[in-house]
């Protein structure tokens, strides 16, 4: 928390993509640089939306590295998640939820006719981080495997299914 912020108010952080690591990578680290700060308390709720790139292909890629970016903010591990959308139809969704009772909602589509756009809102027991970007996207960055591989399952199964 900045000086003289009061509890539970937005803390924003910027995040530059001047650096070789990929986006999601560098966007984890500057949101748990952030939550270490303790600008926002313990992480208990996370939204966030992804469009990224224009290629359907993509979709489980990007999906994969923004859960393991989101997992890394969170104090437990996923428990169970539920996947809506399909690959076809250009979006997807995971709701996760991780054994200590946090959430995450992340969405990730296509790109539609706009610059790529990066949203995520952060929601901890003590205030809120916000982050926008307009971000230039390089080399594909690690996804959290086990979670990625539950989330392709509940897609087809269109079921929550548990994280192993």
């Amino acid at each position: 928390m900045r000086q003289g912020q009061q509890p539970g108010a937005l803390a924003v952080i910027k995040y530059g993509a001047a650096t070789r690591m990929s986006y999601f990578a560098g966007l984890g680290k500057a949101v748990a640089a952030a939550i270490a700060q303790n600008r926002i308390g313990s992480p208990v709720c996370l939204r966030a939306f992804f469009q990224l790139s224009a290629d359907h292909g993509r979709l489980l890629q990007t999906m994969g590295e923004a859960l393991a970016a989101a997992s890394q903010w969170f104090s437990s591990p996923p428990a169970r998640v539920f996947a809506l959308g399909g690959i076809a139809a250009g979006e997807i969704t995971a709701i996760v939820e991780y054994a200590g009772g946090q959430t995450a909602l992340v969405c990730v589509g296509v790109l539609r006719n706009a610059p790529p756009l990066s949203n995520l809102l952060l929601i901890g027991n003590r205030g809120t981080l916000r982050f926008e970007d307009a971000p230039e996207i390089g080399e594909p960055g690690p996804a959290n495997r086990p979670l990625l591989s539950a989330f392709e399952k509940s897609l087809a199964a269109q079921a929550p299914i548990e994280v192993r």
